[in-house]
């Protein structure tokens, strides 16, 4: 079907269709993967609703239901780590709209003209996870933004086709083209949470209650300072992601399931992760 205000790039040359392309939109599809009902709308949506989004993506999965990645995370050293890989789908770290470093090509919709602007993909880098990170942090540098919604998701139905591994070359035109990008990226590390963005928010902030509020005003004013923001329920929340609350905003990182008995666990492993935690 036609989608309204995108086009699906061919195969072949990716800079070729760039160039070629008249919509304002353009779809990057990987043949090995396929798009959840919904994930397209909910990715037009998005892009329209933002006018700072260069380009959405969301997570991959494999055919087992669990994360390909949520977002891929860049060093800076110019190797990448997909976030989240292995995770269950409804990880809650997973399911909340954020900004990441890159998204995966596998299911991607951008901006032409912006795309045109930036120049693509850059020559000499192989397909993969660093190819994906090089389209996205032309978004960046050309001062747009990356953003990574929860309900584009794409399902890799063919699993000889894993792309969690870079494949070799194209280090040295990645360093080249990004190089003060990545002068400002941590190097390699095992925990990921604290640098899953490249964004510096005023505040990151915990917030441990009971239970989830059905909304809250001043929650609402709070993540649009820019603040990041994540709620821990005590009693674990909603047992189906179906019946999370729909008054907060996206933004907000909703930790449900570990509940008051995961909480040690919880505050071991990301505490210093966060700026200010707040008991309710």
């Amino acid at each position: 079907a036609m989608l309204p205000g995108a086009r699906l790039l061919p195969a072949g040359d990716r800079n070729a269709a760039i160039a070629d392309a008249t919509a304002p939109l353009l779809l990057f599809l990987d043949a090995s993967h396929e798009p959840l009902p919904g994930s397209i709308a909910a990715g037009l949506r998005r892009i329209a609703a933002d006018p700072s989004a260069g380009v959405v993506g969301g997570p991959t999965l494999d055919a087992g239901g669990r994360l390909i990645q949520a977002g891929l995370v860049v060093f800076g050293n110019a190797t990448t780590a997909p976030y989240l890989a292995g995770a269950a789908a409804q990880t809650a770290e997973a399911n909340f709209l954020r900004h990441p470093d890159a998204c995966a090509t596998a299911l991607l919709l951008a901006r032409r003209d912006l795309l045109r602007a930036t120049g693509g993909f850059t020559q000499g880098i192989p397909p993969g996870p660093l190819a994906d990170a090089d389209l996205c942090l032309g978004v960046w540098q050309a001062g747009w933004r990356v953003l990574y919604d929860p309900a584009m998701v794409a399902l890799r139905d063919d699993p000889r086709a894993a792309r969690t591994a870079t494949p070799p070359g194209g280090e040295a035109a990645f360093t080249a083209r990004h190089a003060a990008y990545l002068a400002l990226r941590p190097a390699p590390q095992p925990s990921l949470h604290a640098i899953r963005s490249p964004l510096h928010p005023p505040e990151r902030v915990l917030i441990i209650l009971a239970t989830l509020p059905a909304s809250d005003p001043a929650l609402t004013a709070l993540a649009a300072t820019g603040a990041e923001l994540t709620l821990y329920p005590l009693d674990g929340g909603p047992p189906d992601p179906a019946l999370l609350p729909t008054g907060l905003p996206d933004s907000i990182e909703l930790i449900c399931g570990p509940g008051h008995d995961g909480l040690e666990a919880f505050l071991a492993l990301r505490k210093a992760n966060f700026t200010r935690i707040e008991e309710r």
